[in-house]
């Protein structure tokens, strides 16, 4: 895993007819382009939707809206003076390992298989959408290729989904204090790293990354605790063990197989 920062781009922009409807309803001028660019990705919705049902295909297409990390936030830097999402009653941000930095919109629509209105509480992941996509095409990924998700079609008919390995993040920057975590079924990990800060693994630093150990773990029934404010590792040692043993059996995995960055060059 590597994080890599890029300078802030220009605020995404809507256009204005669309902005000054909701100048009255706005604190500033930022929260209604906030707004309009809300109501312009509807609409960029509609029109998709629209197109793949004057295509006939929209009955038997499987349509997927999610998005990439949780909400950024306003004026974290200063071309984010836009950033009014929130991630109530998740906690943290975008940057953060707690759940409103990873956990994010996951609707999807496939009026064949999926029936309307259902929800399903088991965690998805974007790794597992390549797996998912080879099985409805029915093929397979190469063998030689390993990869960390699995097929979520199981979910989409109310079944359990067969995932043998967790869910495993290791953002080296993050901005809380445990840059770790995991998501095993209903439980969630965080965990400390003895490293400093950085921003991608590299020839320099790799050895350090791939020796660091993890302490001061905290652990979270996330099914029955969303906000993560009930840390488990006391009242349920037998519990912090197993998922202790897990999480380092796969952080080591993860950092092995690590891609090094050549910053040389």
């Amino acid at each position: 895993m590597y994080v890599a920062f890029h300078e802030p781009h220009e605020p995404v922009a809507s256009p204005m007819e669309l902005v000054n409807e909701y100048t009255d309803v706005a604190e500033n001028q930022n929260q209604a382009h906030y707004f309009a660019n809300v109501e312009n990705m509807d609409a960029a919705v509609v029109k998709l939707m629209a197109g793949l049902k004057a295509l006939g295909v929209d009955e038997n297409t499987l349509v997927v809206f999610t998005s990439d990390n949780g909400p950024e936030t306003l004026l974290r830097y200063n071309r984010a003076a836009r950033s009014y999402g929130v991630a109530t009653p998740l906690r943290g941000m975008k940057l953060w390992t707690t759940d409103a930095g990873f956990r994010v919109a996951g609707i999807m629509r496939w009026p064949a298989k999926i029936e309307a209105g259902s929800v399903v509480q088991q965690a998805v992941s974007s790794l597992d959408f390549l797996p998912t996509f080879c099985a409805l095409a029915a093929s397979a990924p190469p063998s030689e290729l390993l990869l960390d998700g699995t097929s979520f079609l199981p979910a989409l008919a109310s079944e359990q989904i067969d995932r043998q390995k967790p869910l495993v993040w290791v953002y080296y920057n993050a901005l809380n204090e445990r840059r770790v975590a995991m998501r095993d079924g209903d439980w969630k990990v965080l965990a400390r790293l003895n490293l400093p800060k950085f921003t991608t693994v590299t020839r320099s630093n790799q050895a350090e990354v791939k020796a660091a150990k993890l302490s001061d773990l905290q652990i979270f029934h996330v099914t029955e605790d969303v906000s993560e404010s009930n840390d488990l590792s006391e009242s349920r040692p037998d519990k912090l063990a197993e998922l202790r043993q897990r999480l380092e059996d796969h952080y080591r995995e993860l950092v092995a197989g690590s891609h090094i960055w050549d910053t040389t060059k």
